[in-house]
C-alpha cells in the first residue's frame, strides 16, 4: 500500500482479532489505496490533455468535470474489488482459458450456498453488495 499503510496498522493492530471479517476490511483498504493511485495518474493526465488541447478555453462546467473524475474513481474502485483483488493487480494478470462448459450460468447459485454459512454476513454482503456497487452513478 502507497497511501493508506499507516492508518492500516493502527486498524490492523486495534480491531483485527475483534472483527471477524478483517480480511473483508483488508481487501477494502488495498482496493481504495490502489485506487487512488490510478486515480491520480488518470487527474495527471486528464490535466495534461485540457491544458495542451483545450488551450484559451476555460473549463466551463466545473460540475462536469467532477462528475466525470467521480465517475472515473467509482469506475476504478469497482474495478479493483470486483477484478483486481488483493496481489492481483494490472501488472499482472493471466489468461487461463477454461472450457464452456465449466461456467456455472444459473444465477445465484453460490449466493444461495451463503445462507448455508456461520453467519449470514457473507450473504448480506455478496447480495446486497453486489446491488449497491452495480447502480449506476446519476450524473446529471
Amino acid at each position: 500500500m502507497i497511501f493508506l499503510q499507516g492508518f492500516f496498522d493502527v486498524m490492523e493492530q486495534s480491531y483485527s482479532e475483534s472483527i471477524n471479517h478483517f480480511p473483508l476490511i483488508e481487501l477494502i483498504f488495498y482496493s481504495v489505496d490502489q485506487t487512488l493511485f490510478y486515480f491520480i495518474v488518470w487527474l495527471s493526465i486528464r490535466i495534461l490533455y485540457l491544458s495542451f488541447f483545450k488551450k484559451g478555453r476555460r473549463v466551463k462546467k466545473l460540475r462536469r468535470e467532477v462528475s466525470l473524475d467521480a465517475f472515473v474513481f467509482y469506475v476504478i474502485l469497482l474495478i479493483h474489488l470486483t477484478v483486481f483483488r488483493e496481489e492481483h493487480s494490472i501488472g499482472n494478470i493471466e489468461f487461463n482459458m477454461q472450457s464452456l462448459s465449466s461456467i456455472n450460468l444459473t444465477p445465484l447459485t453460490h449466493t444461495l450456498k451463503l445462507t448455508q454459512g456461520v453467519t449470514l454476513f457473507d450473504y448480506y454482503y455478496n447480495l446486497y453488495g453486489n446491488i449497491l456497487w452495480f447502480v449506476p452513478m446519476d450524473l446529471q
